[in-house]
C-alpha cells in the first residue's frame, strides 16, 4: 500500500514538473530565427536606437536597417546562433562619405533569452550593440 501511494505521489510530481517545463518553454522567445522586427541599441557616448526588419529563409537573412529616418537594405546569414549582416552605408549620410565607408556590418550572437548582443562595424571600428524584438501589444 505504501509503495502505491509513493508511486501516485511521484506520478503527480512528474505531471506538475512537466507542465511547468512546457509552460516555460512556450514563454521563451524563439532562438532559431531572427525573422521579425528588432529594436537595436548602439552603445557609444550615448545609446542610439535604430531598427531592423528581418526575413529569414534557411540561413539566409535579408531585410531593412532603419537609422535616423533612413532605410537601407541588409543581407547576411544566421548560422548556429550567430547573425552577420552587411548594410549599405549610404544610410550614414555625410559621415559615410567623409570616412569613405561603403558598408556597415553587424555581427551578433543570440542569447538564450532571445536577445542579440554584438557589434556594428564601420570605418571607425566596432561599436557595441544589443537588440531585442519589438513586443506586440
Amino acid at each position: 500500500m505504501r509503495s502505491t501511494a509513493t508511486h501516485r505521489l511521484l506520478a503527480a510530481l512528474v505531471v506538475v514538473v512537466s507542465g511547468a517545463l512546457l509552460r516555460a518553454q512556450e514563454s521563451q522567445p524563439p532562438t532559431t530565427s531572427v525573422a521579425g522586427d528588432w529594436s537595436v541599441s548602439i552603445h557609444g557616448d550615448h545609446i542610439m536606437q535604430t531598427g531592423l526588419a528581418l526575413r529569414q529563409d534557411g540561413t539566409k537573412v535579408t531585410g531593412t536597417y532603419h537609422m535616423q529616418g533612413k532605410a537601407a537594405p541588409a543581407e547576411g546569414e544566421f548560422v548556429e546562433g550567430k547573425l552577420t549582416l552587411t548594410i549599405d552605408a549610404s544610410i550614414a549620410g555625410e559621415h559615410a562619405k567623409k570616412a569613405n565607408i561603403t558598408t556597415l556590418s553587424i555581427s551578433a550572437t543570440m542569447k538564450a533569452d532571445g536577445t542579440l548582443e554584438g557589434e556594428l562595424r564601420s570605418g571607425r571600428g566596432p561599436i557595441r550593440i544589443t537588440a531585442e524584438r519589438f513586443r506586440k501589444g
